[in-house]
């Protein structure tokens, strides 16, 4: 695995309108991008799940042989972001913002993988800043997939660091692990504009995932009408 992610075979591409159907809470005027990608149906042999799954760890696994996996795959990471990533930002002009894990920071499963990832890849002169937070503990959408929180309620839980906020860049990317159906970017999006509304926003996913049969869940989501008041 560590050879084939050393290679040039991940490169940032851009969400379309190929793409984005699978992605129904992100619309046409999103500039979001991906490394790599892998169906919601692929087994543990799919190396990128796999990585991703190590990625996500909890915390709770510290003590036991599965928290060298989740080392390994920030250290992977690191690699690929530097190859793959890093060349194509330009650090001096844009703020690079984590989206928070569903846990708040009080927690003790609070996991800063992201920060992490975003702190060992860029170096000299990047703004990476915490800036989102959430309040309370919110419902994990991979865990929870028939109870997932709309956008609207991901949003309500969330606040601006202000002690973060001064001197921000009229950029702002935010970094998350997986995009599933967009609706934690389209929260943290709206929450940056509302607070910032000047700032263009941008979103860089390690990885895409999605049903390659239509999500069972779907429905539900579309039904649900919160997340539509932007």
């Amino acid at each position: 695995m560590v050879k084939k992610l050393l290679q040039d075979k991940y490169r940032l591409i851009k969400i379309d309108e190929l793409t984005i159907e699978k992605h129904y809470h992100l619309n046409a005027d999103d500039n979001c991008y991906y490394l790599m990608e892998y169906k919601k149906e692929d087994g543990f042999e799919n190396q990128e799940k796999q990585l991703i799954i190590n990625f996500k760890k909890k915390m709770s696994t510290r003590t036991t042989y599965q928290w060298k996996y989740k080392g390994e795959a920030i250290q992977k990471l690191t690699q690929l972001f530097i190859n793959s990533i890093v060349p194509q930002v330009s650090v001096g002009t844009v703020t690079l913002v984590p989206i928070p894990p569903s846990k708040c920071r009080a927690d003790s499963e609070y996991d800063d993988r992201m920060l992490q990832l975003l702190s060992k890849s860029f170096q000299g002169g990047a703004d990476i800043r915490e800036l989102l937070l959430n309040i309370e503990n919110i419902r994990s959408a991979h865990e929870n997939p028939n109870d997932r929180p709309s956008p609207a309620e991901i949003q309500a839980n969330m606040t601006i660091d202000e002690q973060l906020a001064e001197g921000i860049r009229d950029s702002v990317i935010l970094f998350d692990d997986v995009l599933t159906s967009g609706g934690h970017y389209l929260a943290c999006k709206n929450a940056i504009k509302q607070r910032f509304p000047d700032v263009s926003v941008y979103g860089i996913f390690i990885s895409r995932t999605f049903w390659a049969q239509p999500d069972p869940f779907e429905f539900d989501d579309f039904m649900d009408e919160d997340w539509l008041d932007f």
